[in-house]
């Protein structure tokens, strides 16, 4: 399979990928806007958004804090329960941090819309 034309079939991701193959990563649990608040206050983190029909799309740690202040912030529910009419246009992730096999921390951000 050539990795770098993978596109995003179905949520929630078990694997994460880049275009040169897959990344040995594992989910370590979800995240409300509360608790990656947390996390982004802490370090700057790289994001993997998945969106279904798109490549992954991943926002390294450079330019974390201006892609956490320009969109994610308010795109991250408080709660498990949402409604996607509350959120700027009509679309919300569902944040998850995963570690890969040198303990970096990755969060990954499904899309729904």
């Amino acid at each position: 399979m050539k990795f770098s034309k993978k596109i995003v079939s179905q949520t929630p991701l078990r694997r994460l990928w880049t275009d040169a193959g897959e990344v040995n990563a594992c989910r370590q649990r979800y995240l409300n806007r509360a608790g990656l608040r947390a996390l982004v206050a802490q370090q700057a983190l790289t994001f993997v958004i998945a969106t279904i029909g798109n490549k992954l799309q991943w926002i390294h740690e450079d330019s974390c804090y201006d892609f956490w202040n320009a969109d994610v912030e308010r795109h991250i529910p408080e709660e498990d329960e949402f409604s996607l009419e509350d959120f700027p246009g009509h679309y919300t992730y569902v944040a998850s941090e995963w570690l890969d096999d040198t303990g970096k921390r990755l969060i990954l951000l499904e899309t729904y819309h």
